[in-house]
């Protein structure tokens, strides 16, 4: 696995320089590894960061110099490293004895003070194998830029090696070495999509309980409403009672025909008394069932900070609960200027604003959004309130912090974006 000194640009600023790993990308060009994305080389010493990179799982790994790459370790006819893995600062090479004892006197040469010329007892930094090592004193380490000790190395002679060399240099076959590595590169990217396809697992989880807790209390609102009816009935059944009774009393001067209009009424209530009762034997089967699978879904692993408690909130309450919940669950998120308060009020349907917000969360990239008008940072959707579709999602997405967030209504735009304009 070949790797390089490269420059690391956000467009034409150079904000530090790396030793990388080098790979090859879909369309043939080399590129270099840099926070978890492989982003083509620029005159093949810079990446520009502040476009989009390349999956890992699509590049393979570069373990030979293109031909005809200018490359100052291309020069060497040997295969050599700079290691700081160990407690001592080394070159590491494949070549016969006299080789590195070569190498190691082009070293001195350049300045470096070399201590030991020994075979190598461990693997390098880079995992792999080599057969000799020439350990440098403290005063030569920190190491110059791999290009200076590769040019010490340029005009030494490789020298075949025999095969009482091979046994004291315990070389390693390259080709090997070489398919041991990808292998294992390839469990750990194997490893990296496993890890990344849980937490997608995990918030498909997320986002089924929180569609059951809105199903739940759906229902309980309803239940309560069936309820109130009931009492409503009840009321209006113990007043005809009632007037039964005095009816009763008068049934005397009270007429058959007065009296089927009355077996009629008391019937009808009776009727819908009966209905209403029905209706709530249902509804109660129906929240018991949301019950135990809501149960079942905090019962995982992967919720057991969730909530378990499902409770018919007042509006005040529900923006503290949805305060809570977002803190949770979307700890990347900053929302500011009562947003909180315009989920909590002036959402009816929050489903598809907090699917927003949880991709928004995890992935932003994935949302289609356009720049809001006279600032340089600030997004825009749109998104529906359950009402329409006047609702309005705004962020800024800063490095190293929290993205800000603003959720709020159409109606309020003029007044956001003079917000937006002096928080750019």
């Amino acid at each position: 696995m070949l790797t390089r000194e490269i420059d690391i640009r956000e467009g034409t600023i150079i904000v530090e320089r790396a030793l990388l790993s080098l790979r090859l990308t879909p369309d043939g060009e080399v590129g270099a590894l840099f926070d978890g994305r492989v982003y083509p080389l620029i005159d093949r010493r810079a990446i520009d960061v502040s476009v989009e990179g390349i999956s890992t799982a699509a590049c393979s790994y570069l373990l030979r110099w293109p031909p005809g790459w200018d490359d100052e370790a291309a020069r060497a006819p040997f295969e050599w490293t700079i290691d700081a893995g160990g407690p001592e600062a080394a070159i590491m090479l494949n070549a016969a004895r006299a080789t590195a004892d070569a190498a190691a006197r082009a070293l001195g040469r350049a300045g470096y003070a070399v201590r030991l010329v020994a075979p190598a007892h461990r693997p390098a930094a880079d995992g792999r194998r080599y057969g000799w090592m020439i350990l440098l004193d403290a005063p030569s380490w920190p190491p110059p830029e791999q290009a200076l000790i590769a040019a010490a190395l340029a005009g030494v002679p490789a020298v075949e090696t025999t095969a009482s060399q091979a046994d004291a240099a315990s070389e390693t076959s390259s080709t090997e070495l070489a398919e041991r590595t990808e292998q294992w590169m390839a469990l750990q990217d194997a490893h990296a999509a496993l890890v990344e396809r849980s937490e997608e697992e995990r918030l498909d989880l997320v986002a089924q309980v929180a569609l059951m807790r809105a199903a739940t209390d759906a229902l309980l609102s309803r239940a309560s409403r069936v309820e109130q009816a009931e009492h409503d009935v009840r009321k209006d059944r113990d007043a005809l009672v009632a007037l039964v009774r005095t009816l009763e009393e008068e049934k005397d001067q009270q007429s058959a025909h007065d009296r089927q209009e009355l077996d009629a009424a008391i019937e009808g209530w009776e009727a819908a008394e009966e209905k209403s009762a029905a209706e709530k034997s249902a509804l109660n089967e129906q929240i018991d069932v949301l019950r135990a699978e809501l149960e079942k879904l905090e019962a995982t692993p992967a919720l057991r900070e969730a909530p378990t408690e499902s409770k018919k909130m007042s509006r005040s309450v529900f923006g503290d609960r949805l305060s809570l919940i977002i803190g949770c669950l979307l700890p990347r998120l900053n929302l500011v200027r009562g947003s909180l308060e315009a989920l909590a009020a002036e959402f009816d349907d929050p489903r598809q604003v907090l699917d927003d917000l949880m991709k928004l969360n995890v992935r932003p990239e994935v949302l289609d959004a356009k720049r809001v008008r006279s600032t340089r940072n600030w997004r825009e959707r749109h998104v529906p309130t359950g009402a329409g579709r006047d609702g309005r999602l705004y962020f800024r997405m800063r490095s190293d912090e929290p993205t800000d967030v603003l959720v709020s209504r159409k109606s309020q735009q003029s007044r956001d974006i003079d917000w937006m304009k002096h928080n750019d």
